[in-house]
């Protein structure tokens, strides 16, 4: 888990300069500039320019969430998937989302 300021927001693992906080606000963190999300596949997302050059890159929101705030279980890789606990892609609540191995995640979305 990562440490955070006084307003909740950590940065994003791999996207300096951007930070997030525990709502899923995905912002710049030189400007404090909040980023909108758009709804890719059912689910939430956000476009952060990463990089020298500076290139678009789409980074679904509860993923993002996941990499700051849940802590990673034993045996976690990047092939690890977020999942919404209850199968909701809308409940962007924190408590709803949580790691799955990809054959966990998979039984679990269909279930």
């Amino acid at each position: 888990m990562s440490s955070s300021d006084e307003s909740g927001f950590v940065p994003v693992r791999g996207c300096a300069p951007y930070e997030i906080n525990r709502l899923g606000v995905v912002r710049s963190s030189t400007t404090k500039i909040e980023r909108k999300w758009q709804q890719i596949a059912a689910c939430w997302a956000v476009v952060l320019y990463v990089g020298l050059p500076a290139r678009p890159s789409t980074k679904y929101i509860h993923r993002l969430m996941a990499e700051a705030f849940l802590e990673r279980p034993s045996g976690w890789t990047e092939k690890w998937k977020a999942v919404f606990v209850n199968n909701d892609k809308t409940d962007m609540r924190l408590e709803n989302i949580a790691w799955m191995d990809a054959r966990r995640a998979y039984k679990h979305v269909r279930s």
